[in-house]
């Protein structure tokens, strides 16, 4: 809360989630069994996005397991029990009616929270998704794509404002959009990448692409959470546990997370 009301964040977020390893037994194991993944603790975080304050975190929160009661329930806005729904509306609960833009990965993104963040809580989305997540029956067509040639292929939901897109880039990259178009960017709008010659090889010097809106959007943006976790990871207080409970490695990422923070302000208010 206090990171919140530190700062004025903008209309430009940005989610990720991450692992804090930890042993099995402990409460916030990723099931089921018999075979539980070991990860120990699901930490996911809201960063903003753009402006002098990027990368700066405004919530951090650990979910996983069966005892997350707050997610074990069936969401207001939705007929079977959706966990990423549940888990976004206590994400962003304090962004829902303002018109904030998300971007965000496809551990989160799908048709269904899509069209709840748009409809009800007024959330511009956008972010990568997988085929079998949009509701649109293009798993087979996508699978045929060839990579590398830059085209765009759309899928537009005929009453709803959901816009599906894949780009052959070196790979296919599929998102999904609850505010675009289907719109094209030309190669002067685009995206710079590095392409391949006759023999496969990569190139060495970058050239504009053609590529969709909401892809352009999502690669501008997203790339900066993972950056605020480098610096993260660079700048930590070198703390250790030899515990087998994720608890202590959870404290040392939030004392890491608030001390980036700080950084973040302090050079903002240095600047001016």
């Amino acid at each position: 809360r206090r990171w919140k009301e530190a700062v004025t964040s903008g209309l430009r977020l940005t989610m990720d989630e991450s692992q804090t390893p930890g042993w099995y037994h402990g409460p916030i194991t990723q099931g089921p069994e018999p075979k539980p993944v070991r990860t120990g603790a699901t930490m996911h975080t809201v960063c903003v996005t753009d402006g002098p304050l990027a990368m700066y975190k405004l919530h951090s929160q650990t979910f996983g397991g069966t005892t997350d009661e707050d997610l074990q329930s069936r969401h207001v806005n939705t007929v079977t029990m959706q966990k990423w729904v549940n888990l976004m509306s206590v994400l962003l609960d304090d962004y829902k009616g303002h018109g904030h833009y998300v971007t965000m990965d496809s551990a989160y993104m799908g048709d269904i929270m899509a069209q709840i963040g748009r409809d009800e809580w007024k959330i511009n989305m956008v972010g990568t998704a997988q085929s079998n997540r949009t509701g649109a029956n293009v798993k087979d067509f996508i699978d045929k794509l060839k990579a590398g040639t830059y085209e765009s292929h759309f899928w537009q939901h005929e009453s709803l404002n959901l816009v599906f897109a894949a780009w052959s880039d070196n790979a296919i990259v599929k998102t999904l959009s609850n505010h675009h178009s289907p719109e094209v960017l030309q190669a002067a709008s685009g995206l710079m990448r590095r392409g391949k010659d006759d023999s496969g090889s990569r190139e060495m010097n970058q050239k504009e692409v053609p590529c969709p809106a909401q892809i352009k959007e999502y690669c501008e943006t997203f790339h900066l959470i993972d950056k605020g976790n480098g610096k993260e990871a660079k700048y930590d207080m070198a703390g250790a546990s030899r515990s087998h409970n994720w608890a202590p490695k959870l404290v040392f990422r939030m004392f890491n997370m608030a001390m980036n923070n700080a950084y973040v302000v302090y050079k903002e208010l240095v600047t001016r």
